[in-house]
């Protein structure tokens, strides 16, 4: 899946005005003072960041970065069709028509937000570490950022599908918008059991936030755990303990009664966990349930194999 925003998609980003021949004969670290930097988006929305006379672009480009609350790999600044390396100096860009005595000189580039082919890359480990690195920004409630997120949770590889939902879930409470919301409930039809776990995951995440679409969407998820894979009923048994109490009614503590019948034992231990947690916590269909079976549903009663929760 390539990347809309990319900038093989988008053509050639040309700056607005008369490009100038950039002053390469002097050495910026003989001048003090700083320089001026208009950053122009394509849509023409320009923001400035001053930076040093010595500064190199690597330093201007973190510095935009941090303003925008984007990856730095993923800003690419430009003048007329040159890209900038990282390694440049800035002030070797000024035409010396710029250098006027009192003035701070000022210089106009475009900035493109631009995967630069590593999310289209062929290398699975390459793209997952890009997903990755958009995920950091996403609890920051980029608005860019998680519609690309949600975009690859429908991605045709697997490793991309569960690693954009992973990166959803650090910023689901924050983000518990429809369109997030939707996005985790879509995935909890995929084929892969991974990618279904971690939908779970940032489902209940949602839920301790207080959404409730995603409380109800648990509370239905518990109800219909007897044909799901393994790995997906943990994370389910899992989201229980981030339920508001309220939510965690009879027909949770019933479906987990049933769990502590459960063919797999972990699932059983699981589940004698999650309801002795949930009468610790005081909760009264956990605690009339603890009176109907006459003993704690605790794990360590049930079965001698602790799984942490």
């Amino acid at each position: 899946m390539g990347m809309a925003m990319s900038a093989s998609a988008m053509g050639t980003p040309v700056v607005a005005k008369d490009v100038p021949v950039p002053n390469q004969d002097w050495d910026p670290d003989l001048a003090a003072g700083n320089i001026r930097v208009e950053l122009v988006g394509i849509a023409g929305h320009q923001e400035d960041v001053e930076v040093e006379f010595g500064a190199y672009v690597h330093d201007l480009r973190v510095a935009f970065a941090r303003r925008k609350t984007l990856p730095v790999n993923f800003i690419m600044l430009v003048i007329g069709t040159e890209v900038l390396h990282d390694d440049d100096r800035v002030a070797n860009h000024l035409h010396r028509d710029a250098l006027q005595d009192g003035e701070t000189p000022v210089l106009s580039v475009t900035w493109v937000f631009s995967d630069q082919g590593v999310l289209t890359h062929e290398s699975l480990a390459v793209r997952r570490a890009a997903i990755a690195e958009l995920a950091e920004y996403a609890r920051e409630g980029n608005g860019l950022i998680v519609r690309m997120l949600i975009q690859f949770s429908r991605d045709e590889i697997e490793i991309c599908r569960q690693a954009a939902v992973q990166g959803l879930t650090q910023a689901a409470r924050e983000l518990s918008s429809d369109e997030v919301i939707d996005a985790f409930c879509a995935c909890l039809g995929d084929e892969n059991e991974l990618v279904n776990s971690a939908a779970v995951a940032a489902l209940a995440e949602a839920a301790a936030g207080g959404n409730d679409q995603a409380i109800q969407t648990i509370v239905d998820c518990v109800q219909c755990l007897g044909d799901q894979p393994d790995g997906v009923r943990f994370a389910v048994l899992r989201a229980c303990l981030r339920l508001p109490d309220k939510a965690c009614d009879e027909r949770v503590v019933r479906a987990l009664e049933a769990c502590l019948q459960d063919r797999c034992i972990p699932v059983r231990d699981l589940a004698a966990q999650v309801a002795a947690q949930l009468v610790r916590r005081n909760n009264r269909h956990a605690k009339r349930a603890w009176y109907r079976n006459r003993s704690p549903p605790s794990i360590q009663a049930h079965h001698p194999r602790a799984v942490v929760v």
